[in-house]
């Protein structure tokens, strides 16, 4: 009898430790959603990273390419990839090869690519050569024009944008194959 007892004493335990664990799991949670969006507010960026959230209409801008072409917001075609590269930037470096994957799969070509490099010295050569091949490359410094109206907060940063201007999506979607 007393080790009926014991074993129930314990088994009730052993579900009020399950029960206790999983309220502090859901918790945790809970505080790192609200620490995200507390930080994110306090930066001004939204949850979707470093550049503007889908949904988000990009402001009317304009630029010339290293080609001396001049790209602006109404010749977009109806879908645009758009990618922010800084020279010595790492996680800039571990994404070219994806992003010049998906440009070369972009229907469109170099004219629906659209690849900005952030610097204001000669050091992004190493950058705008491969980028020059998929997309029309634009150098600017920080805080440009391009940027500015992205919403840039940090780099590497990419989206999908439509011809009016509206982020589609911030992921980079490498096509099937390549």
């Amino acid at each position: 009898m007393a080790l009926a007892i014991g074993l129930v004493v314990v088994g009730l335990l052993g579900v009020f430790n399950l029960l206790l664990a999983y309220g502090l799991v859901r918790r945790m949670r809970e505080h790192a959603d609200l620490i995200t969006r507390l930080s994110d507010a306090v930066s001004g960026r939204s949850s979707a990273g470093s550049i503007a959230a889908p949904g988000t209409r990009v402001p009317a801008f304009r630029a010339v390419t290293v080609d001396s072409d001049v790209v602006d917001s109404r010749g977009l075609g109806a879908s645009t990839l758009v990618g922010f590269f800084s020279p010595g930037c790492a996680p800039c470096e571990e994404l070219l090869p994806q992003f010049l994957a998906t440009a070369r799969a972009t229907p469109g070509g170099r004219q629906a690519v659209l690849a900005v490099v952030v610097s204001d010295d000669s050091s992004a050569a190493y950058l705008i050569e491969p980028l020059r091949e998929v997309a029309s490359v634009v150098v600017e410094g920080r805080g440009g024009e391009l940027g500015t109206a992205f919403g840039v907060s940090s780099y590497p940063a990419t989206c999908e944008i439509d011809a009016t201007g509206t982020v589609l999506s911030t992921r980079l979607a490498v096509a099937a194959g390549v």
